[in-house]
């Protein structure tokens, strides 16, 4: 026969047990949540950083700025674009990034190589290679909108 202190200890056992499983869920669910918050942001602007390193060429940024650059520019791409160049990037109407802002609101940053030696800064200080072969070097500064943090920028080279 058991006591009431077995009883007891079982019943606390017990509690203790649910009270894990009910954070374990809590965790699984919050953290899911997040995840299906930045996850689509992330895709559409990852697909949209593409696009626009494909159809902006330095040659599009002179004119949209109106005079003539010699080097290579940093620029942050603080303009909208009209339906024309929409139209290349080919955004989706639903998606969360658009042509001229990523999935989280911001501006996209550029790179652009006006004096024709296809070679690009890189922007990432912890990168190996201090010159990106391109002409255009296009990407987002990703979830917190700070260029300069590179673990959550979204670029593709």
């Amino acid at each position: 026969m058991t006591s009431a202190s077995d009883k007891r200890s079982s019943f606390i056992r017990r509690l203790i047990v649910l009270v894990i499983a009910c954070l374990a869920v809590w965790y699984v669910v919050s953290t899911n949540l997040r995840n299906q918050y930045n996850y689509p942001r992330l895709i559409t602007t990852q697909m949209v950083v593409c696009r626009l390193n494909e159809v902006i060429k330095p040659d599009r940024i002179a004119t949209r700025l109106g005079k003539k650059l010699q080097e290579e520019t940093f620029l942050m791409l603080d303009w909208d674009w009209d339906a024309a160049m929409a139209n290349l990037v080919k955004v989706r109407e639903n998606s969360e990034a658009k042509e001229s802002r990523d999935g989280w609101g911001n501006r996209y940053y550029g790179i652009f190589d006006f004096n024709n030696d296809d070679l690009v800064p890189n922007p990432d200080p912890d990168a190996k290679q201090l010159f990106l072969k391109r002409r255009t070097a296009i990407f987002s500064a990703g979830p917190d909108g700070d260029p300069a943090t590179w673990q959550d920028n979204i670029k593709n080279w």
